[in-house]
């Protein structure tokens, strides 16, 4: 996986962006929640 740094020039990118921070928040989510 390559992360951009997205500038405020870039909207579609910024939301790419938001999109693959929020699904790796529920990742390690859902493994702290598997540790218990």
């Amino acid at each position: 996986m390559k992360l951009r740094l997205s500038s405020a020039c870039h909207p579609q990118t910024d939301g790419q962006t938001k999109r693959i921070i929020q699904s790796l928040e529920d990742l390690l989510r859902a493994c702290v929640l598997e540790q218990g």
